[in-house]
């Protein structure tokens, strides 16, 4: 091949090349599992028939934060857990995979335990105890981006995400007898006296 043979086809090459880099590449889809979408909850936050009212109130405060967040209502429903935001303990929704991470050993070790799973077709928001499954739901909220720095709406941030699509995998058991502090507030949620 003469080098003007060459230099043209070596340029029909890089113009071909050009022109494919050039065509519209459709955006891969994210992964993880949809939530919201366009102002609509894709799954409703499932708790069992059996539920305590205690998660029953957590599962609430869940569906509250989730439409503050998305815009979308999130319905709460009794369920077998196939499916859905699941929330509830590990003997409600029993799952072999994490016994483990949630079983209670020597009567106090594990109470607050919990495990967050994100599977295709459900979040699991599973605890040891009725405790556990609250450590759950807000540690999801925190992956989020949620926090609550003092008692006081103005010290509450709630992200703004129409679009919810969570992929999130953890199990957390203190390494000490309990999570919880005792507190007076202060006076975060009260005018000084000097205002």
């Amino acid at each position: 091949m003469s080098r003007s043979c060459r230099t043209v086809h070596g340029a029909r090459v890089s113009l071909a090349l050009l022109l494919v880099a050039s065509l519209p590449v459709a955006a891969a889809e994210p992964a993880g599992l949809v939530l919201a979408r366009d102002g609509k909850a894709a799954l409703p936050v499932v708790v069992s028939a059996k539920a305590s009212p205690e998660i029953r109130q957590v599962a609430d405060e869940l569906a509250a934060i989730l439409m503050q967040m998305t815009g979308a209502a999130f319905e709460v429903a009794a369920g077998d857990g196939a499916s859905g935001i699941v929330l509830g303990t590990i003997e409600q929704f029993p799952c072999p995979d994490l016994a483990k991470d949630l079983e209670i050993r020597d009567g106090i070790d594990g109470r607050e335990a919990y495990a967050i799973r994100t599977e295709p077709r459900r979040l699991l928001l599973l605890g040891a105890t009725d405790l556990g499954v609250s450590h759950a739901a807000f540690r999801f909220l925190e992956t989020q981006g949620c926090r609550w720095l003092f008692p006081a709406p103005e010290w509450t941030v709630i992200p703004s995400v129409p679009a919810l699509r969570v992929g999130v995998n953890e199990a957390s058991r203190p390494a000490y007898l309990s999570r919880r502090i005792w507190y007076g507030w202060g006076f975060f949620d009260k005018p000084s006296s000097t205002d």
